[in-house]
């Protein structure tokens, strides 16, 4: 009987040991395959400046945090309008950065590189602004957010020119291949801005869309007529 009570302790230590080794690989197979980074906020602005919906300014503000270390660049994805892209403008943390653009199956992709190899756990802000035209003269319109990372809030708000206020909103998800309604965007400034806010969003592949309808463009009245 003494004998099994001198075996005690080493039971208890290795039960310990085996418990603290399960727990760490475990720990270290949810990072393994961990996503390369979390979206922690991402808004994402539209402006209209004309009636016409000829002339707009699309800018997304991403703060990201990293969940590996080593991570040298981060891709801004599914770029594309039924018109043109213009000038594009990409900062990291507020300070202006280079960035190589890329085409994949109609879209455009834009590589930015940090300024160095981020730690696991470092977080960085980074934003595109880009310049769109002739992509918004329908009657019917929208924008979309395709997530590619986990992301803890998207924000989408749509900024109407002045004498053309939308009339009515939608916002729907693509989920393979079938579109379904999600809850409805804010309509403030009597129809000139559109709010659209998610949170905990895991699910990578949907496409989110916030779309409005807003009256034909008006027409001004000629001379004499």
């Amino acid at each position: 009987m003494s004998i099994f009570w001198d075996f005690i302790p080493a039971i208890i230590a290795f039960i310990i040991t085996a418990a603290f080794v399960y727990f760490v690989s475990i720990h270290y197979k949810r990072l393994l395959h961990a996503p390369l980074y979390t979206v922690l906020r991402v808004k994402c602005t539209l402006d209209i400046f004309d009636k016409e919906g000829k002339e707009a300014k699309l800018i997304k503000l991403i703060k990201l945090r990293a969940n590996h270390k080593g991570l040298t660049e981060y891709v801004h994805r599914n770029l594309s309008a039924d018109g043109e892209l213009g000038d594009i403008q990409v900062e990291i943390n507020g300070v202006k950065s280079s960035f190589t653009p890329e085409k994949d199956a109609g879209d455009t992709l834009v590589h930015v590189r940090f300024p160095g190899p981020l730690s696991r756990g470092e977080k960085v802000e980074t934003s595109l602004a880009v310049a769109l035209k002739n992509s918004f003269c329908a009657e019917t319109e929208w924008i979309t957010y395709l997530l590619t990372h986990p992301t803890n809030e998207l924000i989408i708000e749509i900024c109407l020119p002045e004498g053309r206020p939308c009339t009515a909103t939608k916002a729907s998800c693509l989920r393979g291949g079938e579109i379904e309604n999600v809850h409805p965007p804010k309509m403030l400034d009597n129809g000139r801005r559109i709010v659209w806010t998610s949170k905990n969003l895991n699910e990578l592949g949907l496409e989110y869309r916030v779309g409005w309808t807003w009256p034909p463009v008006p027409t001004t009245p000629r001379q004499g007529a």
